[in-house]
């Protein structure tokens, strides 16, 4: 949709490895010193939530772990959006989730 694919929103040889690994069982109430940015404050704060990352990748490296950041803020890479795709080729017969199904499942 935004013009990142493949180098985002797949699983992929060459992609970017974006992954966060989450536990369906954790119970957190958010407030904004959970949050690792600089905006200074979340719409969600005192919602409770069910569900939390435990890991989050980023390019393949660890980027927080156990609510805890690992890396040096601002380490990110800006990239440009490219020309938008038809948001349509995501629901097709061989879309990116159903090659990874078939990679899985084989």
């Amino acid at each position: 949709m935004y013009g990142l694919y493949p180098r985002k929103g797949t699983i992929a040889v060459g992609s970017d490895a974006d992954i966060a690994i989450w536990n369906p069982g954790i119970e957190k109430r958010i407030d904004y010193s959970m949050m690792h940015d600089a905006v200074g404050y979340t719409p969600y704060e005192g919602h409770v939530y069910k569900g939390w990352p435990q890991i989050v990748l980023s390019r393949a490296r660890i980027v927080v772990e156990g609510g805890e950041l690992k890396v040096a803020r601002g380490s990110g890479q800006y990239l440009a959006r490219g020309v938008p795709g038809p948001v349509a080729t995501a629901t097709t017969v061989d879309g990116p989730a159903r090659q990874l199904r078939k990679l899985i499942n084989g």
